[in-house]
């Protein structure tokens, strides 16, 4: 049986929200308009002051494994 991997807000005031993590990429970040791109891990209402950049990094899921590249934000 496939184990589901979820990804977990820790503080602030959604603190408890998860979001489940796909097999293969995941991408963190905000929805852009300019570029239509839809985050998998979408923080938009999640963060008020808009410190995740709209690509902020990529958590990749292999079986049991998970990795984290972090794309290089300015925030």
């Amino acid at each position: 049986m496939a184990t589901q991997v979820k990804l977990t807000i820790s503080r602030g005031d959604t603190k408890g929200k998860e979001f489940m993590l796909q097999n293969g990429e995941n991408l963190v970040g905000r929805w852009d308009p300019d570029y239509g791109s839809f985050p998998e891990l979408d923080l938009e209402s999640h963060d008020p002051e808009a410190k995740v950049s709209r690509k902020h990094a990529v958590l990749r899921l292999d079986s049991s494994v998970i990795t984290l590249e972090d794309l290089g934000s300015l925030n």
